[in-house]
């Protein structure tokens, strides 16, 4: 089997590339501040923005399986025709 994908978005890439002025990142709020020097909004990289880890991440058998992420990565993410 191929290597597991452990970090997976729950908000798509391409979804999250409408707010891009560059296609890598985005600007980000801040929820929990804890200090006035920790400024409220903060460019991110598109790449680490709403992740978690094995979030489609399953196991059975004690073997790990990301199948439904591979799919959802084949069919949207890198869809060559979803214009």
């Amino acid at each position: 089997m191929g290597q597991i994908t452990h970090k997976n978005h729950y908000v798509p890439q391409f979804y999250l590339k409408n707010w891009s002025n560059n296609e890598q990142t985005i600007w980000t709020y801040n929820i929990l501040v804890s200090d006035k020097k920790v400024p409220l909004w903060r460019e991110t990289a598109i790449s680490s923005t709403a992740t978690l880890k094995d979030f489609y991440t399953r196991e059975i058998n004690e073997e790990e399986y990301d199948d439904f992420e591979k799919l959802l990565n084949d069919e949207f993410e890198m869809c060559k025709n979803c214009n």
